[in-house]
C-alpha cells in the first residue's frame, strides 16, 4: 500500500491553480523533507497566534500533540505541515520532522496556493477543531476528494456523514468526545477503510457530490420562509 495522506488545514481562500492537476505537491520542506509525495499525512496551520487544531494551550494542543508521534510511529504515512502561529506549536512540528525525517516535512510561513495544493493532494483531511461555528477546509476537501476527519462539533458535525462501510453512506469521519483516544479511533477507521480500493472510492465519490452552493441553500430557506408564512411554491 502506498502511504497514507491526513491532512489538518487551517483556513485558506479560494485558489484560481489547477490543483487537481498531477505532481501537484512540490517538495516543500525545508526542515524534514518528504520524499515520494504520492500521499501525504499533512497538517496544514493557519498564519494567526495559533494553529488549527491547537488553539488552546491544555486542549486543543493536547490533541495532536498526543496522537500524531503515535500514530505516525507504526503507520506507513506522511506528514506535511505548513503555516505559522505559536512559538511553542512550531517548535513541536519542528520536533516531529526530526523525530521522523522523510516522513514529516515543515515549512514555517503561509503559502495560499502551496496550501490548496497539498489540501487536494492529500488522501485524507485532519480538522480537529475543538470549536467550529461553520468552516470551510472541510468543504474544500470534499470538492477535492479529499476525505475529511473532523471533530463533530458546530459546521463540522453539520457538513460530514460519517462514513458506513455497510451502506457506502458517509462522507468521512468524526470523533467525539474531544480526546486522543476518540481522535485515534477516527484516524484508524479512515485506514482501515481505505485499505478497502472499493469503499475508498466510494467514499471520496460522496463527498465530491456533495452540493453547498449558495443554489441549494437558497432553495432551502425559501421553503422555510414558506413553511413559516404558510404560502405554496406559487406564494
Amino acid at each position: 500500500m502506498k502511504r497514507v495522506a491526513l491532512a489538518a488545514l487551517a483556513a485558506v481562500t479560494a485558489c484560481t491553480e489547477d490543483v487537481t492537476a498531477p505532481g501537484h505537491c512540490p517538495d516543500f520542506c525545508p526542515s524534514g523533507s518528504i520524499s515520494g509525495v504520492d500521499t501525504v499525512l499533512q497538517t496544514v496551520v493557519q498564519r494567526d497566534s495559533a494553529f488549527r487544531g491547537f488553539v488552546r494551550p491544555h486542549e486543543a494542543s493536547t490533541l495532536l500533540a498526543a496522537t500524531l508521534p503515535g500514530a505516525l510511529e507504526p503507520l506507513d504515512a506522511q506528514l506535511a505541515v505548513l503555516g505559522s502561529g505559536d512559538e511553542r506549536y512550531e517548535h513541536s512540528v519542528r520536533g516531529l520532522a526530526a523525530r521522523f525525517p522523510g516522513r514529516v516535512g515543515v515549512r514555517i510561513g503561509f503559502d495560499e496556493g502551496l496550501a490548496h495544493r497539498i489540501e487536494a493532494g492529500a488522501d485524507v483531511f485532519l480538522m480537529p477543531s475543538r470549536f467550529e461555528p461553520c468552516g470551510l477546509n472541510q468543504l474544500y476537501s470534499l470538492r477535492y476528494g479529499t476525505v475529511p476527519i473532523v471533530h463533530a462539533t458546530g459546521g463540522l458535525d453539520d457538513s460530514v456523514a460519517e462514513f458506513d462501510p455497510a451502506t457506502g453512506a458517509g462522507t468521512g469521519f468524526k470523533f467525539t468526545p474531544y480526546t486522543p483516544a476518540a481522535f485515534l479511533a477516527a484516524l484508524e477507521r479512515a485506514l482501515r477503510t481505505r485499505r478497502d480500493s472499493a469503499l475508498w472510492a466510494r467514499l471520496i465519490a460522496n463527498g465530491m457530490a456533495q452540493d453547498f452552493s449558495w443554489s441549494r441553500a437558497a432553495a432551502a430557506y425559501r421553503a422555510v420562509y414558506e413553511t413559516l408564512v404558510g404560502g405554496g411554491a406559487g406564494a
